[in-house]
């Protein structure tokens, strides 16, 4: 019986860093947000799914110049700052939404659908 709990303990312990040794390599191959440069600027994209009457907080660049809607009856924008933005969803569709900075756009493709039932 000893020696039957002695293996449990060096599996579980074999199992702990094994576990440990993967951590590091998840994460390093976690997706990233997808960021490119054109003309200067950097742009940082993001996806947004959102229910007909959903909101969402967002994180606005640094030094907020402009915010712009593609489709405007799809989505409302509330600037609660300098630095965050609240995204209301009114109806179906797709839209983008762009929050310019001195040097970095803010561009959120946002999906607008039915709420689950």
């Amino acid at each position: 019986m000893v020696d039957f709990l002695k293996n449990i303990g060096k599996a579980a312990f074999s199992a702990v860093i094994m576990g440990l040794a993967v951590l590091p390599s998840a994460r390093a191959d976690a997706p990233k947000a997808p960021e490119s440069v054109v003309g200067g600027m950097h742009i940082i994209d993001r996806t947004l799914v959102l229910a007909v009457g959903g909101t969402e907080i967002v994180a606005l660049p640094p030094n907020l110049q402009t915010a712009s809607i593609s489709l405007p009856d799809v989505v409302h924008v509330n600037l609660v700052s300098q630095k965050v933005a609240e995204i209301l969803a009114h109806h179906e569709g797709q839209t983008d939404v762009l929050f310019t900075g001195k040097d970095t756009i803010y561009r959120f493709h946002v999906t607008v659908q039915r709420p689950a039932r």
